[in-house]
């Protein structure tokens, strides 16, 4: 969450800087440290490409941290390991075959999986790092 958090501002603070840099033309043909923005601001080279590599380097970068922030949700939600997603779809391709339906054993729903992995606290808690161990195994089922 917090990588997520960090890269997607990142991102936003310098997609403004980066569209104004991004092909501003440059004061003298000659020179080519100096760029002229759109709103008359002048911008050394350097910073144009500091600019400009912040922007290409933290937008991937979010897009798939967020990518996989949404994985890992949907793995806790469902109450599987990724190794089990790939296993479960065999099993539901022959449960299929044979006209019946897969259900994960160890799947309660989403809410009693959320609250199997993550506890049965205040929605807070889960953003806030914490030592605190959790009450089990065993692991309700």
């Amino acid at each position: 969450v917090y990588l997520v958090t960090s890269t997607l501002y990142i991102t936003c603070m310098t997609f403004g800087p980066f569209v104004s840099v991004v092909g501003a033309p440059t004061s003298n043909e000659n020179e080519e440290k100096i760029w002229t923005l759109p709103n008359k601001r002048v911008v050394l080279k350097p910073a144009r490409d500091r600019i400009i590599f912040l922007f290409v380097v933290s937008s991937p970068v979010s897009m798939f941290l967020f990518a996989f922030l949404l994985w890992n949700l949907w793995l806790v939600l469902t109450a599987q390991t990724s190794v089990e997603v790939q296993i479960n779809k065999i099993y539901k391709k022959e449960a299929a075959a044979q006209g019946l339906v897969f259900t994960n054993p160890y799947d309660l729903g989403y809410m009693e999986n959320w609250y199997q992995a993550m506890g049965r606290v205040s929605a807070i808690w889960h953003v806030i790092p914490s030592r605190h161990m959790p009450p089990w195994p065993p692991y309700p089922t």
